[in-house]
């Protein structure tokens, strides 16, 4: 029911689905996983990383779990964390190809442009047989930061 709710926009009768179920099974990562949404919604991201990180705890295996407690720290400034979080995204095989591109961000907003380079190369490369991607504003990105790097690098 929470996810319908959520669907219809009804935040509060969301969360309070959501709780039902955490009440009635605490290992549920959709529920936990739920009330995350429902706080990042409503952008109270404090408490949607408490409960992203109660699914993540439910379920460490799946990487939409860490995906989604990287984008909350990010969206907090926490660029460490969020750094961290996309590592694990990446080590419990991403499956959605988030992982890279992400961390390749979080570097290059941190001024560390050898490690952006890096994950943007491997970005690049992990995706270059899917065609949505090659015609994505991420691969365009991915190319224009890649040609002023080694431009700068002096890397011809």
């Amino acid at each position: 029911m929470g996810h319908e709710y959520l669907e219809m926009k009804n935040s509060n009768a969301a969360i309070e689905s959501y709780r039902t179920a955490v009440d009635i099974d605490k290992k549920d990562f959709r529920a936990w996983y739920g009330l995350g949404q429902a706080y990042e919604l409503n952008q109270l991201y404090s408490y949607a990383t408490y409960y992203y990180f109660s699914a993540a705890c439910a379920k460490p295996t799946d990487s939409r779990m860490w995906a989604a407690l990287s984008n909350c720290f990010e969206k907090m400034d926490k660029n460490e964390e969020s750094v961290k979080c996309s590592k694990w995204v990446e080590r419990v095989k991403d499956k959605e190809q988030f992982a890279m591109n992400k961390l390749a961000m979080l570097y290059k907003a941190k001024g560390d442009f050898e490690k952006a380079a890096y994950y943007f190369e491997e970005d690049l490369k992990r995706r270059k047989n899917n065609e949505s991607f090659q015609n994505s504003e991420q691969t365009v990105e991915a190319l224009q930061f890649l040609t002023q790097y080694n431009i700068r690098m002096k890397n011809f």
